[in-house]
C-alpha cells in the first residue's frame, strides 16, 4: 500500500468522526507534551520572579511560585500518566480504523494497564536518550524505530513494555522513511 492509498484510507475512517478525532488528539497531545516537557519552566520560577517581578509586592511573588507549584505538580501527574493515555490514544485510532465505534474515554481507557503503560513511555525515552547522546541522528532514527510500541500494546493487551518495543522495532525496520 503506496502513502496515497494510506491517506485515502485514513480520510475515509475520519467520516463522521472528525470533531471527535481532534479532540482526542488534542487531549493526548497535552498529556504528550506535558510530559515531554517534564516540568522544565517551573525548576527556578521563583528566581525569575524576582528577576522580573521584583518591585511587584511579596504576596504576589509567592503567588506567582504557588502557581509554578501547582504547574510542576501537573507535569509529574502528565509524566506518571502519559504512558497509559498513549496506549489509550493508540486504541482510539485502531477503532478509529476499524470504524468501530469510539469516543474520547478511550484515551483513559487503559488505566488497568498503569505499569506497562508508564513503563513503555519510561523506556521509549530513556533509550532514545541513550541512543541520542551518541549522535542526534541514532536518537532520531530508533524514536521512529520505538513509533508503534503504544499500538502494539493496544492490539494486544498481553504484550509487556519490553516485548512491545522490541516488537516495534522489527515491525519499523526498513520503514522509518
Amino acid at each position: 500500500m503506496n502513502a496515497s492509498e494510506l491517506r485515502l484510507k485514513a480520510r475515509e475512517s475520519l467520516k463522521g468522526n472528525y470533531w471527535y478525532a481532534v479532540l482526542a488528539a488534542l487531549i493526548a497531545a497535552i498529556f504528550g507534551a506535558l510530559m515531554v516537557n517534564g516540568g522544565s519552566y517551573s525548576l527556578d520560577i521563583e528566581e525569575r520572579a524576582t528577576e522580573l517581578f521584583g518591585t511587584l509586592p511579596r504576596m504576589i511573588r509567592i503567588y506567582l511560585v504557588i502557581a509554578a507549584s501547582a504547574a510542576g505538580a501537573v507535569n509529574l501527574v502528565a509524566f506518571i500518566l502519559g504512558g497509559v493515555v498513549q496506549i489509550g490514544y493508540a486504541q482510539y485510532l485502531l477503532k478509529q480504523q476499524d470504524r468501530e465505534v469510539n469516543s474520547v474515554k478511550d484515551l483513559f481507557s487503559q488505566f488497568d494497564r498503569f505499569g506497562q503503560g508508564f513503563l513503555q513511555a519510561f523506556l521509549r525515552g530513556l533509550y532514545t536518550f541513550l541512543w541520542a547522546l551518541l549522535f542526534l541522528i541514532p536518537g532520531i532514527v530508533k524514536g521512529f524505530g520505538y513509533a508503534m510500541t503504544p499500538f502494539l500494546m493496544a492490539e494486544d493487551p498481553n504484550l509487556t513494555a519490553k516485548d512491545a518495543i522490541k516488537l516495534s522495532q522489527e515491525k519499523m525496520m526498513g520503514h522509518k522513511g
